[in-house]
């Protein structure tokens, strides 16, 4: 038995560095259809990379945003600047609560926020999350945090993206020039903003229904990312952003996680249908277009400040 395990013990750095080797050919050769474990999103959509880099040389916030995509089409730090407070976003497409809280990790103390906005929907505590994991690969380091996450998810697909994503690294070439401000509709807005270039938007009348289950791993996830919030003596609010009427509808099983989110603290649901319209602020059935960022956006800085959950205004 001890020479097998010998033998074993031996054999794994030599598997090891095949296993790399295949990956790397792999991912360099390969088109990316014919590879669809090894997959690497990089500056294709989201803006990600572009975001990571602006916080990397961002001095203190007042309000930093995380989310998912709701986050990061929905919160515009222009209107914030407006009213005096230095924002910045840090969602990212897909993101789930494994996500979130390895951008807590990098970004609360390095950005020192004065308040943290968390935009919370079903959709994420619903998502593995790997799908959103390939998307921190591609486009950010592979650190501590993110190896964490990976290890959490357990997926070949983001072990894939981990390995290819330290080989980019390593060779000097992951993400070497910058992101186009403009990508078809979507357009970079300085503090991690993308602004959505919308036309006229007719929402289905019946969507498909959807029974929301959370996932026990995200839920956890983001019990230890408010826990860390607090041990950082960083307040936050919990903001569910207003998604079209017609998919609001379609939701079964909502008090499980409205219920849950009442229990984490300062918690505050917008979706109001008398004052969006589906087809006048949306631009699909999740994403307000900019006419509707603009009227939540001054709804929810209103409501803060009648509540003094804004910073200077009696929230520590």
């Amino acid at each position: 038995m001890r020479l097998f395990l010998a033998q074993i013990a031996a054999f794994l750095p030599f598997a090891t560095a095949v296993v790399v080797c295949l990956l790397v050919i792999w991912g360099e050769l390969v088109p990316v259809k014919l590879r669809p474990n090894l997959l690497h999103p990089a500056q294709v959509y989201g803006y990600l990379d572009t975001r990571l880099k602006e916080a990397d040389a961002s001095p203190p916030v007042d309000v930093l945003f995380l989310g998912s995509s709701k986050a990061y089409r929905g919160f515009d730090p222009r209107i914030w600047a407006g009213r005096g407070f230095r924002a910045f976003n840090l969602g990212s497409t897909g993101q789930t609560p494994l996500q979130m809280e390895v951008l807590v990790q990098r970004y609360a103390d390095r950005l020192k926020p004065r308040l943290v906005i968390i935009e919370v929907d079903a959709s994420p505590f619903m998502d593995e999350g790997v799908e959103a994991s390939l998307d921190f690969f591609a486009n950010g380091p592979v650190d501590r945090p993110a190896l964490e996450m990976a290890w959490r998810l357990g997926h070949l697909k983001t072990w894939n993206a981990v390995g290819f994503g330290l080989w980019l690294e390593c060779t000097g070439r992951r993400n070497p020039r910058p992101e186009p401000p403009s990508m078809g509709t979507d357009t970079y807005v300085p503090g991690g903003f993308v602004e959505h270039e919308s036309g006229p938007f007719e929402p289905p009348s019946n969507p498909p229904a959807i029974t929301i289950r959370l996932r026990r791993a995200q839920v956890e996830a983001f019990h230890r990312t408010l826990r860390a919030l607090d041990v950082a003596d960083v307040p936050y609010v919990l903001v569910s952003a207003p998604v079209t009427d017609a998919l609001y509808r379609s939701r079964r099983g909502q008090d499980e996680l409205t219920t849950m989110l009442q229990g984490c603290g300062r918690y505050m649901a917008m979706q109001d249908p008398a004052t969006y319209d589906d087809r006048t602020h949306f631009y699909d059935l999740g994403h307000l277009n900019q006419r509707g960022v603009e009227r939540f956006n001054t709804a929810l800085i209103d409501c803060l400040e009648r509540r003094g959950w804004l910073p200077g205004t009696g929230l520590r």
